[in-house]
């Protein structure tokens, strides 16, 4: 079974070759542009969250793009940029096929070969394929194919005879070969019943196994790709039917973009505010933890200064403060609805604990993505995400000795502090 977006458009070319050399053309580049979107979408669900919204910043960036050109611009981004470093390990594969210099005979060379038989034909100065080649500059080479065709030229029908069969032989060995096609694809609905209904996309095996979604899975309506997890590929639009798969389109307003489809020609409009939120670097947290250890009371500590306006409430401070004080709970965790005060509880009770002499150092670590304000929501940019993250600003605010050593490990390290702290203080994690 191959990729349903896939066999729907070669359902669509093959009825075109009963039509006219035109019509084919034209159904050929409604394809190229249909795997271009397809490959950025994929490429973009395979970028982890980092404090820096590299993914989010591609999907600001495609979701306005109102020419082919971004989307293919987003591919090289993606694959040699900055958010190359935060592709999930499995999308390496990915990465791989379309970086690497390939020679005649592999299918990244033939399909860039065959494109740029089309590109001769149209452009007197275009320089052919030689040597070696990337499948990246297949985005780019069909972007330059389309534009200078359908987009800004007239082909007639004698040119597109001559262009339709090395463009077709060239699209084929993208969807034959490009390991994205051949990833677990399915769309998760999940019904009243709290269910969710997998609707195969492509040949799947246990990773979409029906039962493994449970409620608590909490999982979105939409289509999916297995990629070290369940990624949302939130670029293509479709149904548990999975009968028409739509992708953004340009004429983004603020409150709405457009969606095309190109099995069905249909356009539509979909709800655009998810993605108003500035592309740019955002502040850090208020909340955010100092970048050194400086006397605090009687301990050494990073807090930031207490949120104005805290609401004190007595019973909640004691209970966590005497929590805190009993070494029988290690990891004390404060749950509950955002804004109801979590962060401030936790502050004002550290700042109280400063006071005394239980312990020789707290630290304080943001991963905050939200500063709640009397104003209403305010993105910021979260300081650590993962453990990694948190033991290297741990050991900046430590500055041991050992941090010189070449086989220095910051986490085991934290871990150890933890454990039997230095200063026979640090003993409790806060969050």
């Amino acid at each position: 079974m191959a990729f349903i977006p896939v066999e729907l458009m070669w359902e669509r070319v093959q009825v075109a070759h009963q039509d006219s050399d035109t019509s084919l053309f034209n159904h050929l580049l409604y394809f190229g542009e249909m795997l271009c979107k397809i490959v950025a979408s994929g490429l973009i669900s395979a970028i982890q969250d980092d404090r820096d919204r590299h993914r989010y910043r591609q999907l600001h960036r495609v979701v306005r793009a109102d020419s082919l050109g971004e989307w293919a611009a987003t591919i090289k981004d993606i694959l040699t940029g900055p958010a190359a470093q935060f592709l999930t390990p499995m999308a390496r594969v990915e990465q791989r096929e379309l970086t690497q210099k390939c020679k005649h005979g592999t299918w990244q060379y033939d399909a860039v070969s065959a494109l740029s038989k089309c590109l001769k034909q149209i452009e007197q100065n275009h320089e052919g394929t030689e040597g070696k080649a990337d499948a990246r500059k297949w985005f780019h080479m069909f972007v330059q194919l389309r534009n200078g065709t359908r987009g800004h030229g007239i082909t007639h029908g004698v040119d597109c005879a001559r262009l339709c069969p090395p463009l077709e032989a060239s699209i084929k060995l993208i969807c034959e070969n490009f390991n994205l096609f051949r990833r677990q694809w399915a769309y998760l609905h999940r019904n009243l019943s709290d269910k969710y209904r997998v609707t195969k996309l492509s040949q799947i095996g246990e990773e979409f196994d029906s039962k493994k979604f449970t409620p608590s899975a909490k999982l979105e309506n939409g289509v999916y790709v297995f990629l070290d997890g369940h990624k949302r590929v939130e670029l293509i639009w479709s149904d548990a039917e999975a009968s028409d798969f739509s992708f953004p389109n340009g004429n983004f307003s603020g409150k709405s973009f457009e969606l095309i489809s190109y099995v069905t020609g249909n356009k539509s409009k979909v709800d655009g505010t998810p993605y108003l939120a500035p592309a740019t670097e955002l502040p850090p947290s208020q909340t955010q933890g100092m970048g050194l250890l400086d006397i605090q009371g009687n301990c050494f500590g990073n807090l930031p200064v207490m949120p104005s306006g805290y609401v004190s409430r007595p019973g909640l401070e004691a209970e966590l403060l005497n929590r805190l004080k009993d070494d029988r709970h290690s990891v004390v965790t404060l749950h509950g609805s955002g804004g109801i005060g979590k962060t401030s509880l936790a502050l004002a009770v550290l700042h109280a604990l400063k006071a005394g002499d239980r312990f020789g150092a707290m630290g304080w670590f943001s991963a905050r993505d939200i500063d709640l304000l009397s104003g209403g929501p305010k993105l910021v940019k979260p300081h650590v995400l993962t453990e990694a993250e948190i033991a290297k600003e741990f050991v900046e605010l430590m500055a041991p000795e050992q941090i010189s050593d070449s086989k220095f490990q910051p986490l085991k390290y934290l871990s150890e502090t933890l454990t039997s702290s230095p200063l026979a203080r640090i003993s409790h994690q806060v969050f």
